[in-house]
């Protein structure tokens, strides 16, 4: 993830006047000096809480967080698409289809009891 973050850091150099990277830099030796007991647990709304003091950092990791962590869903969702579409089943109608994915995923939930 280092990577990502260096990418969307350079994209938004690139974008920025000297002015706005000062800026940046200001915030980010103000967000470093806050005692990390004090910083909310739930990042989003941590950065969302501070976007007043920390205007272009708060973007900046507003965008970072919005990043998936993991593939994983994805990447089920595909293996079982390649399960339930194959050459027997190449015209499952995409309602069904959404259907058994549906099913599929939430068959194993546990059961409530009203």
């Amino acid at each position: 993830m280092p990577q990502q973050s260096d990418d969307i850091l350079a994209e938004f150099r690139s974008g920025t006047s000297q002015a706005e990277t000062i800026s940046l830099t200001r915030e980010l030796i103000r967000y470093e000096e806050i005692p990390e007991h004090k910083r909310d647990n739930n990042s989003i709304h941590f950065w969302e809480d501070q976007s007043t003091f920390f205007p272009l950092l708060s973007q900046i990791a507003i965008i970072i967080l919005a990043v998936p962590t993991s593939q994983v869903g994805v990447e089920r969702h595909f293996s079982i698409g390649k399960i339930l579409v194959n050459a027997r089943r190449s015209k499952i109608k995409p309602d069904k289809l959404d259907d058994t994915f549906f099913v599929d995923t939430n068959y194993k939930l546990p059961k409530i009891d009203y």
